[in-house]
């Protein structure tokens, strides 16, 4: 049926407003942008607004502490990755606690952050402004999906603190954080939370939950997960309090400290097609200890890639027993086939075009994922040559040893190897060349011996 010509026109004029108000705007690091701060970027954008940040490190005044002031908009990266572009807190800085981002104006899901690196935040000051790290939520909904959290403190909440609200957590990593509760995150009573395909590795809580610490009455949704290296005294992967917990495809392992999962008070709990091992203090304990071999629960070495230790990347060989582990029921993995158990599916197509074998099987992986403890009483530290501008790695060895020396990014790829060979005994400084490295946060990893250290560092042109 075709409109007359007066409904045509209705129509339009009445489309026309809700697309002639959406805008993107374009905020650079060094202020050349549409806006000089992604704060200014924000006051000026309306509903429906995308706030574009374009490669670099983003900090200073108007570029931490960013409230979205209850508008449904976007901030994201341009490129959509998020090595590339990093807002750095900076930590404590003239004697005032700092995050990044605020959600505290009953936001929805329409207020996105995507796409970026978050690092250095510290909210371990005089409440309230001791709480999420990195981000904040209170009685807010917002989509939070690719974003990198490294490095964030608090007192609850390394990275993310929330409380109300319907948060959505897609796709993140949450990679060396620390608080007294929930190292990752900490959600506050009623708050219904979602996690979907999020790592958490190395994150520290020194009372409980390493990874993620609950409290009471919330509703909380975990799919398809990686908890890994995390640690607590009390659930080294997850702290929870009452509550109603849905756990499924995810996989909690090798926690430093704690049991996977421990739960303070009984909750309402579903936990199915899950693999929970190698935890210093146990795995399938508690209220855990009936469900293994349950709905499809096991208890197996994941078999992780040997860079799960440098990068937080926590990805499975070809033999890795989580492959076609999860749920039936579950929506595939993108290559069609049953859904793994972990937040980094094996591609199979892959192996089926690399041949009968894949490359990655023959990776060889870190003794930590056999449940070996590693020493870390090496000293090393990296500074910044002031003439070169380069890093220089400094380490003592007290005997001849093998010295291996990575650079990764936060996905877990190699990006350099500067050194590789046997050092005799004494003080030693490593250049680390960083003029091919776009800038970006990086992970460096010594190995001497049995020994293993990783220190993290921001690397700007």
């Amino acid at each position: 049926m075709r409109l007359s010509n007066l409904m045509q026109t209705a129509l339009i004029v009445s489309i026309t407003p809700l697309l002639a108000f959406a805008a993107t705007h374009t905020v650079q690091p060094n202020g050349l942008g549409d806006f000089p701060t992604i704060q200014a970027a924000v006051n000026a954008a309306v509903d429906g607004d995308v706030i574009e940040l374009t490669d670099g490190v983003f900090n200073g005044p108007g570029n931490r502490n960013v409230r979205y002031h209850g508008k449904a908009i976007t901030i994201r990266s341009h490129s959509g990755d998020p090595q590339t572009c990093i807002v750095d807190v900076e930590g404590e800085f003239n004697g005032i606690n700092e995050r990044a981002f605020s959600f505290d104006r009953h936001e929805g899901p329409d207020a996105v952050l995507a796409g970026i690196t978050i690092i250095n935040g510290n909210a371990d000051g005089p409440c309230p402004g001791c709480d999420g790290g990195a981000v904040f939520c209170h009685d807010a909904s917002p989509t939070i999906e690719n974003v990198v959290f490294a490095g964030n403190n608090a007192l609850l909440g390394g990275a993310l603190y929330a409380f109300l609200g319907s948060p959505r957590v897609i796709n993140c990593r949450f990679i060396g954080n620390s608080a007294e509760s929930g190292g990752g995150v900490f959600f506050d009573d009623n708050t219904e939370i979602l996690f979907d395909r999020c790592v958490f590795y190395g994150n520290e809580a020194s009372v409980s939950g390493g990874a993620i610490a609950g409290e009471p009455y919330s509703t909380v949704t975990v799919t398809n997960a990686t908890l890994s290296h995390n640690a607590s005294p009390d659930g080294g992967g997850i702290a929870m309090r009452h509550g109603n917990w849905t756990i499924t495809n995810t996989l909690i392992a090798f926690s430093s400290m704690g049991e996977g999962v421990f739960p303070s008070s009984a909750p309402t709990l579903s936990i199915s097609y899950c693999d929970i091992y190698g935890n210093r203090d146990g795995d399938w304990t508690g209220i855990l200890s009936d469900l293994l071999g349950v709905d499809g629960n096991v208890a197996v070495d994941p078999l992780f890639l040997r860079t799960v230790n440098a990068g937080g990347d926590c990805r499975i060989v070809g033999k890795s027993p989580c492959i076609d582990a999860g749920d039936p029921k579950s929506p595939p993995d993108p290559d069609g086939t049953v859904a793994d158990i972990g937040a980094h599916y094996f591609s199979q197509m892959a192996r089926m075009v690399a041949g009968a074998t894949d490359a990655l099987d023959d990776e060889p992986r870190d003794e930590m994922n056999a449940g070996k403890a590693r020493g870390t009483d090496l000293s090393f530290r990296i500074t910044r040559d002031t003439v070169s501008n380069d890093f220089v790695a400094r380490f003592e060895l007290p005997e001849p040893t093998p010295v291996r020396l990575q650079v990764f990014d936060l996905r877990g790829r190699e990006r350099d190897r500067p050194l590789q060979t046997t050092l005799p005994a004494g003080r030693h400084a490593i250049a680390v060349t960083t003029a091919d490295l776009p800038s970006g946060l990086y992970l460096y990893r010594l190995q001497a011996g049995s020994h293993v250290v990783t220190r993290k560092l921001s690397h700007v042109h």
